[in-house]
């Protein structure tokens, strides 16, 4: 479940269970940018990023590392839907195991569902308009 009030939501993977605020995700995706996410001073906090097919540690052209969500370049994310709605976020893209990187970025599908929806609506049709 994402928030619903307008301020920025996500989702990371973590290796392991022992989580600290150092730990670095092996995925994260955001939703939205409002709220407080990230700050230069006095030292740099936000939420940790990882390299992935939306983010990067270090900033691609300058080589500046950017740790953090909306620092340097780290500013894509989902957009949020109107709340209330009965959206499901899809994210479709290509990830290589072989490689472990992403070879086709993501990209966003909403599907709005309702009280009486079944699965077949989010794993069905939706799953092969990705593909």
């Amino acid at each position: 479940m994402f928030a619903n009030s307008g301020n920025a939501s996500g989702f990371a993977l973590f290796e392991g269970t022992n989580i600290t605020e150092a730990s670095v995700p092996v995925d994260v995706i955001f939703v939205a940018t409002g709220g407080s996410l990230y700050t230069t001073t006095p030292t740099p906090m936000g939420y940790r990023i990882t390299n992935t097919d939306w983010y990067d540690t270090r900033n691609p052209v300058t080589l500046v590392d950017q740790p953090f969500y909306r620092s340097g370049s780290n500013t894509l994310n989902m957009v949020y839907t109107t709340a209330d709605r009965g959206f499901f976020y899809v994210l479709g893209g290509e990830y290589n195991v072989a490689l472990g990187r992403w070879m086709k970025a993501r990209s966003q599908t909403n599907v709005q569902l309702s009280k009486t929806s079944t699965l077949a609506e989010i794993e069905g049709e939706t799953a092969t308009k990705l593909k």
